[in-house]
């Protein structure tokens, strides 16, 4: 999600960062450590996700989606048994790199 785009309405407070690399950071629910957020603070990192970007786990909202999943974002990490999932086009990590088949 574009940043401009992106804020948190309720409980800011109760993520917790961690910088899992030089450019990676993840946010967590101090409560129970469920992975909300991912977000790229520089540039350099293999997958090359955008640094005017947050990265949201669809899993974790209430009401995830106003239009129907467009792309598999890092297919390569994929559920095998996610129904659908195969059939949408597929990129690799979090950039515009299409994966084929």
């Amino acid at each position: 999600m574009p940043l401009e785009r992106f804020s948190i309405l309720q409980g800011p407070e109760q993520i917790s960062w961690y910088a899992s690399s030089n450019c990676i950071e993840w946010g967590f629910c101090k409560t129970c450590g469920c992975s909300l957020l991912y977000r790229a603070t520089s540039e350099g990192h293999p997958e090359a996700p955008k640094v005017d970007r947050m990265y949201v786990a669809v899993g974790c909202l209430v009401d995830p989606l106003d239009r129907d999943p467009a792309v598999h974002v890092s297919y390569e990490e994929h559920a095998a048994w996610i129904d659908g999932a195969h059939e949408l086009p597929k990129h690799r990590g979090k950039t515009d790199e299409r994966i084929e088949g």
